[in-house]
């Protein structure tokens, strides 16, 4: 008896505690089909490298970013700015998510 295949995933959530960079290279195909993106980082913990990178990155696979701050929603891809040991949720989403 064969297995069905699962649906492919269309929202992704990346809470790895500083591994995001290597989470996003190693997920070409996941956020090439995912609809959306929440990532949590900690920008004070990374490097400005590291962090350029991870930019470059989900810019690559989405096209609009937002804080998510609780309840409100505030435009953002100026994390390198945000401090004082401040984790940020960052929602990425795309206009034209894959059929």
């Amino acid at each position: 008896m064969t297995r069905p295949l699962l649906p492919v995933p269309t929202l992704l959530w990346i809470d790895t505690e500083g591994y995001e960079l290597e989470v996003l290279h190693g997920a070409p195909k996941a956020l090439n089909n995912a609809t959306a993106l929440c990532i949590e980082v900690t920008p004070y913990l990374m490097n400005a490298e590291i962090l350029a990178e991870m930019i470059k990155v989900l810019e690559a696979h989405f096209d609009k970013f937002l804080m998510v701050d609780g309840t409100n929603f505030e435009h953002v891809m100026d994390i390198p700015k945000v401090q004082n040991g401040q984790q940020v949720d960052i929602l990425c989403l795309k206009n034209n998510p894959p059929s």
